[in-house]
């Protein structure tokens, strides 16, 4: 014993001391344990109707997830199914040259994008 003290972790020799001596346990206690799995939230029906209508009046698809509490991919994957058109706000040649001219008097994509309801 000894020769464990002189060349070991001293808390460890102490512990070993305590087990041999019947004064504690052998084992570690049981670390606690986190889920590696990812919450899965299954929407109901009444759940998708909401999600669809509350699409169709303005929200994102990215507010919705959120909201839902689910993947952005997966309430899109919810509109897809039931044939919900989803929405691209892309300019179109006459609003591009109007955002450009806009940009270059006022040197914001922030103010651009605001103007035509797109992202900058």
């Amino acid at each position: 014993m000894e020769l464990l003290g002189r060349y070991s972790n001293q808390n460890i020799v102490t512990k070993l001391q305590a087990v041999l001596a019947g004064q504690e346990c052998d084992h570690p206690p049981a670390r606690p344990t986190r889920s590696l799995r990812q919450k899965q939230h299954k929407l109901t029906s009444e759940e998708v109707d909401q999600l669809i209508e509350r699409y169709q009046t303005g929200d994102s698809v990215y507010a919705l997830a959120r909201d839902f509490e689910i993947n952005r991919q997966t309430a899109s994957a919810h509109l897809a199914r039931r044939g919900v058109s989803t929405r691209y706000l892309i300019l179109d040649d006459e609003d591009l040259e109007k955002a450009v001219s806009l940009y270059q008097q006022d040197g914001s994509l922030a103010r651009v994008g605001e103007q035509f309801g797109v992202s900058a």
